[in-house]
């Protein structure tokens, strides 16, 4: 009895009952589960953002459109008068009637960046994945 000897060792699952199987999908519903946690949180950032944007977006827009039509109607009535009065040049006069233009311009392109923040906050909330 001094020759080699040889084992073999076998695990037989008797009282096993899938526990294997139970951890395994257990760790792969708490893998899915911190996979939505983080989407979750994700489309909840980016809908917050789009909120933010197309709030001050919107309120840069409707102040600069009071601003506008106060302050630009009153430049543009004055020049009219100092003009027909003679006090300005043909030159002056159309320069005021261009900044109240460009004012309103600039207010058309805060309405249309406030209007695209809202569509892309309305496709945030709206959208489903599938």
């Amino acid at each position: 009895d001094s020759g080699p000897m040889v084992s073999l060792g076998l695990a037989v699952p008797l009282f096993d009952r899938g526990r294997a199987q139970r951890q395994r999908s257990a760790a792969e519903a708490g893998a899915s589960r911190n996979g939505y946690v983080l989407a979750l949180r994700t489309a909840r950032g980016a809908v917050r953002e789009a909120w933010e944007e197309a709030s001050r977006l919107a309120g840069l827009a409707r102040a600069r459109r009071s601003e506008i039509e106060q302050i630009a109607f009153a430049l543009v009535e004055m020049a009219d008068r100092g003009y027909r009065q003679g006090e300005i040049s043909l030159i002056e006069l159309l320069d005021a009637y261009k900044n109240e233009h460009d004012g309103r311009l600039q207010v058309l392109d805060l309405e249309s960046a406030a209007r695209t923040a809202q569509l892309e906050l309305e496709r945030l909330t709206r959208e489903r994945p599938g």
